[in-house]
C-alpha cells in the first residue's frame, strides 16, 4: 500500500504545470505585514479530492513555495504555484499590493548544473528544523510590533532585514536559494495516544501542559496563577497562531558557488 501510494502521488505530482511568479515590490510599502498575511490566504487549498482522486489517482494537498532568491547578490522574491492558482494568487496580491509587479520568469533553478564532479558548482544545502514542539510558533511580525499602524520606521524592527543584508552579500559566481514550502494543514495523528486532531488540537494540549491545569495548590486555585511571565507570552503566541489558518511547512536553504574560482567559499 505504501509503494502504491508513493508511486501515484509522485505520478500525480510529475504532471503538475508549474509557473513561477517573480513579485517586484516598490521601494516604500505603507502596510502592515497583515496585508501580506491575508494574501497568502489564497495558498490555503485543502481539498483533495474524492476518494478516487486521492487513492486511485494519486491527488495530494495543492502545496506551493515561497522563495527568496539571491543571484550574485541580486535579490529575487518568486512564488512557485501550479498554474491552476496563478489568477488567484495574482489577484490577491494586487488587492493588498497595488503598485507591485508581478511577473512569469523562468525557473532559476535550471541554470545550474549540479551533476556532482561532472557539473560547475559547488554547493550546499540545509533543513531547517523547530527545537520545540509544534504549536509554538515562530517569531512573527506581532512579537516585532509591526502590527501597529503609525510607528515611525526609525523605531521599526524588521527580522527580515537582516535575511536581506545576507542575501544581498553574495558576490561573482555565488547564489543562495531560501525556499519555504507550504500547504494546508489538515487532520494528523499527532498524539501519544493516537488520536486523530488538527493541529489546534495539538497547541491546546500545549497551552493545558504549560498552565498545568490537572494540578492544584493547595489553596485550590489553578496553576495558571503561577505560570511565570514566559509561559504567559507562550501560552498567548500558541493561542494567537490558533486563530489563524494552518500551514505545514518546510524550509530549506542552498548556497552554491562556482567551480571556476570566482567565489572565496567563505559564505
Amino acid at each position: 500500500w505504501h509503494e502504491w501510494m508513493h508511486y501515484v502521488q509522485a505520478k500525480w505530482q510529475s504532471n503538475i504545470n508549474w509557473v513561477i511568479l517573480e513579485i517586484k515590490v516598490p521601494k516604500e510599502i505603507n502596510k502592515t505585514p497583515l496585508a501580506m498575511e491575508l494574501a497568502l490566504n489564497a495558498l490555503y487549498q485543502t481539498s483533495e479530492g474524492t476518494w478516487f482522486d486521492k487513492y486511485w489517482k494519486g491527488r495530494v494537498r495543492d502545496f506551493f513555495s515561497i522563495e527568496m532568491v539571491s543571484i550574485e547578490g541580486n535579490i529575487h522574491f518568486f512564488i512557485r504555484t501550479s498554474t491552476t492558482y496563478k489568477n488567484v494568487i495574482e489577484a490577491q496580491l494586487y488587492a493588498q499590493y497595488p503598485d507591485v509587479e508581478i511577473f512569469e520568469v523562468p525557473d532559476y533553478t535550471r541554470y545550474v548544473d549540479y551533476r556532482g564532479n561532472e557539473g560547475d558548482w559547488e554547493m550546499v544545502g540545509a533543513e531547517f528544523k523547530l527545537n520545540k514542539p509544534d504549536p509554538y510558533p515562530i517569531r512573527t511580525y506581532v512579537d516585532y510590533g509591526l502590527d501597529k499602524e503609525g510607528v515611525k520606521e526609525e523605531f521599526k524592527t524588521d527580522p527580515i532585514t537582516s535575511i536581506l543584508e545576507y542575501l544581498g552579500s553574495m558576490g561573482k559566481g555565488e547564489q543562495l536559494w531560501i525556499q519555504i514550502i507550504v500547504r494546508a494543514a489538515k487532520n494528523r495523528y499527532h498524539k501519544h495516544d493516537g488520536k486523530l486532531g488538527s493541529w489546534k488540537d495539538e497547541g491546546r494540549d500545549e497551552i493545558e501542559k504549560i498552565m498545568k491545569r490537572d494540578q492544584k495548590t493547595d489553596e485550590g486555585f489553578a496553576k495558571l496563577f503561577m505560570t511565570t511571565k514566559g509561559e504567559q507570552e507562550a501560552i498567548a503566541a500558541i493561542d494567537r497562531s490558533m486563530g489563524k489558518v494552518g500551514f505545514d511547512c518546510g524550509i530549506r536553504a542552498l548556497y552554491l558557488g562556482k567551480r571556476d574560482g570566482s567565489y572565496n567559499g567563505t559564505n
